[in-house]
């Protein structure tokens, strides 16, 4: 007799331990087949960046490879109004060139080796435009995660941008430290999310509440908070009693990455997707 033979057999057949028995036996199973375990995304920070250059297109490459469900990069306004990924205010620390990204021109940037620094292997990587870096999207999963670490100046040219990409608004959010870029982002793009980035000092010292105004003031659609034990349920509480986002960044161990699956958090930003993953973190939603 099949499984299903034996749950469809008649109750009147069955003994009052059986019945008991089968009624435990279908619950584990619901528990096991209809009710997985919620997982949080994650979201790999500048790329697989522990294995690749940083905020390049073999880092972003790898990382839909390793099975990322998000990929995160930095993104500034060149001098000749190129939107391109970059995290630094000047290439000094990956290129070896000191030049300061706003103020120089992408045709003397994408010049720049930002590869040969991680290791030799990736000698003659370079600086990539925005359009290249959501051209690695998958064609059927996967978000991008578009931290501006520019001024509000670079809203307009990003709206362009982005209707030109044609990329759904539903696959890209827009994060960044500057409450007046997220504001200025929400208010030219409302159906693109816009969330907001802090630390845990701006954390300790605004405190919930003030963390709370700021979210509202901004009109952003969520919190992106650096990941640390000292975050606690309350925080995941109110964000999810007024409807808002809760992501954390930069994880690489899976001690604080659970802390933080147990504060509540949507998603977690790591330098090595992989490597979470195999940790199997599962949201028990302890914050709602």
């Amino acid at each position: 007799m099949s499984v299903l033979e034996t749950y469809s057999y008649p109750m009147k057949h069955l003994t009052l331990f059986e019945v008991r028995v089968s009624i435990a036996m279908i619950s584990m199973l619901a528990s096991v087949l209809l009710l997985p375990a919620e997982a949080v995304d994650i979201v790999a920070h500048r790329g697989a960046s522990a294995d690749a250059p940083e905020n390049t297109l073999p880092a972003f490459e790898l990382a839909w490879e390793r099975g990322a469900d998000v990929v995160e990069g930095d993104f500034y306004l060149t001098s000749d109004s190129e939107i391109v990924c970059f995290h630094d205010k000047t290439t000094e620390r990956v290129a070896g060139t000191n030049l300061t990204v706003t103020a120089s021109p992408y045709t003397q940037l994408k010049t720049l080796d930002v590869g040969a620094w991680k290791d030799p292997k990736w000698q003659g990587t370079y600086i990539p435009t925005l359009a290249e870096v959501l051209a690695t999207l998958p064609a059927n999963r996967g978000r991008f995660f578009i931290e501006l670490k520019d001024t509000p100046r670079i809203v307009k040219p990003l709206m362009e941008q982005l209707r030109k990409a044609g990329v759904p608004a539903s696959r890209l959010a827009i994060i960044s430290f500057k409450q007046a870029v997220i504001a200025a982002s929400k208010a030219a793009m409302p159906e693109v999310d816009a969330i907001w980035v802090a630390s845990t000092k701006t954390y300790e010292e605004l405190g919930l509440a003030g963390v709370m105004r700021t979210l509202k003031r901004v009109s952003a659609d969520g919190l992106d908070i650096q990941a640390s034990t000292a975050i606690t349920p309350e925080l995941g509480k109110a964000l999810r009693k007024n409807g808002l986002q809760f992501h954390c960044w930069t994880v690489n161990d899976a001690p604080l990455a659970r802390h933080m699956v147990e504060m509540g958090v949507d998603s977690i930003t790591t330098d090595r997707p992989d490597d979470l993953r195999r940790a199997k973190l599962a949201s028990s939603r302890m914050a709602n």
